[in-house]
């Protein structure tokens, strides 16, 4: 129900081909007033036939991936579980014949080793914190990384970015929570 209202607002609120639905299982998952906590292979169960059911709407899977902060995997069957679902999502997209979405934190080698190891021929890694030589290896299998206006101010993504040839990066907004101006970010709580 939640993702057809979504859908029922990008048809309504976007512009024809600028601003078009994914669909996806995140790594980290909250609930009504439950807590965020790392996803489950039954969190998976109810999305399945929505992916065949807007597959004419959605344009990618995502947001997917992998997310180990200690927080929200803190032990290796979380780590092994969240793997499970981005890997079954992989094997959706490649099914629909449909990019990915990939969220990827602190877990950024794992994240484009299991991309690689699943013939991941499209592959854009949202708001990427990886290393240099993790990101050129992503770069090599032809992936794209986006960046938030947030990056501006961290020196050790700047490098990051300078580093990765212009024709693999996409601008992102997530604003204003990664915007450039983090006062207006407090503002906007």
């Amino acid at each position: 129900v939640k993702f057809h209202k979504r859908l029922c607002y990008c048809e309504y609120f976007s512009y024809p081909g600028v601003v078009a639905p994914c669909l996806g299982i995140h790594p980290i998952q909250c609930w009504g007033s439950q807590e965020q906590r790392s996803v489950r292979l039954q969190d998976l169960d109810s999305a399945l036939p929505l992916f065949q059911k807007y597959r004419d709407e959605i344009v990618a899977v995502g947001e997917i991936g992998l997310d180990f902060t200690p927080w929200y995997a803190p032990h290796a069957e979380h780590r092994d579980e969240q793997e499970a679902v981005f890997r079954r999502q992989l094997e959706i997209s490649k099914a629909l014949d449909l990019p990915v979405n990939v969220h990827s934190r602190s877990a950024a080698k794992v994240t484009i080793a299991v991309l690689k190891e699943e013939g991941i021929q499209q592959a854009l890694l949202h708001n990427f914190a990886g290393k240099p030589s993790v990101a050129m290896e992503g770069v090599q299998a032809g992936y794209f990384f986006s960046f938030p206006p947030a990056v501006s101010r961290n020196e050790q993504r700047v490098k990051l970015i300078k580093q990765i040839p212009l024709e693999h990066i996409c601008l992102e907004t997530d604003s204003p929570a990664l915007g450039p101006d983090k006062q207006l970010w407090a503002k906007c709580l």
